[in-house]
């Protein structure tokens, strides 16, 4: 049977106007607008045009067609990245939206070392995505901030959720929007946006880019309680991860440390097993 060709919508807003997010990109544009502004720049030299006029000229071609040529590429390698409704890609072979339940201990975690302190990655989609090329939808890290003034890593087009799992943290987002923290208050903003943080403290993260969505929230139980875990609309992951203590997350157990990710699930139980 002869394959469909596969048929996206694409977003031209944001395939024009993001910019570039990888390090693949910034190296092609880079590379294309060199080799136009000399394909065009060559012949002027050869003229009585004045060289800063020549310049000028040349610039213009070079920025319009590289941008061009870079939203080509996009359209034929990227385009679930940028297409109005983008879907997780399942590899061959693999149910994205199963039922199953993960559980991934300390030692299957990336920690890496960031301007103010480490930072160890709990999660990220897709599984071969790669935090610092920003080839990611989603991504669960846990960060130390060793120094009483840090500056954030930009992050350009990524929507971040961070909340404090000890100490007090104040940040400021760009001029003067404030934001401060105790453990477990949570504060979204926009990783594009300059922020500064002043404590020393151990946050929890959650980024999103590239069409995922999702948001963080945070539950305090004491020996014995329990809460039931019920998202709103269609999802596609549920992540739980255990600050102190230890848990029962529908009949899989998990303590401190570990990240329990639900995909698919409707609703999931949470039950605290010890204090």
């Amino acid at each position: 049977m002869k394959k469909e060709p596969e048929r996206v919508e694409m977003d031209l807003q944001k395939i024009f106007l993001t910019p570039p997010n990888t390090m693949k990109e910034k190296i092609t544009l880079v590379i294309m607008m060199v080799v136009v502004f000399v394909m065009f720049f060559g012949p002027v030299t050869f003229t009585e045009i004045s060289p800063v006029k020549g310049i000028i000229l040349s610039a213009f071609p070079a920025l319009t067609i590289s941008w061009g040529w870079m939203v080509l590429l996009r359209s034929l390698f990227r385009k679930r990245e940028f297409c109005k409704n983008p879907e997780p890609k399942a590899k061959k072979g693999e149910n994205v939206m199963n039922a199953s339940i993960t559980v991934r201990n300390a030692e299957q975690y990336q920690t890496s070392v960031w301007s103010g302190g480490t930072t160890t990655q709990l999660f990220i989609y897709p599984e071969d995505g790669d935090y610092k090329e920003g080839t990611f939808q989603a991504r669960i890290s846990s960060a130390t901030v060793e120094l009483q003034k840090s500056s954030f890593t930009s992050l350009p087009g990524v929507k971040r959720y961070l909340m404090t799992l000890k100490g007090h943290l104040d940040m400021i987002h760009g001029v003067n929007t404030k934001a401060e923290l105790e453990p477990y208050e949570v504060d979204c903003f926009d990783g594009g946006v300059p922020t500064v943080s002043y404590g020393k403290v151990t946050d929890f993260n959650l980024m999103l880019k590239n069409g995922a969505d999702g948001r963080m929230e945070a539950a305090i139980l004491e020996a014995g309680q329990s809460c039931m875990l019920e998202p709103e609309g269609m999802f596609d992951l549920l992540a739980v991860y255990v600050g102190e203590g230890c848990i029962c997350v529908s009949g899989s157990y998990g303590e401190r440390g570990r990240t329990a990710s639900v995909p698919k699930l409707g609703r999931s139980a949470c039950r605290t097993e010890y204090g």
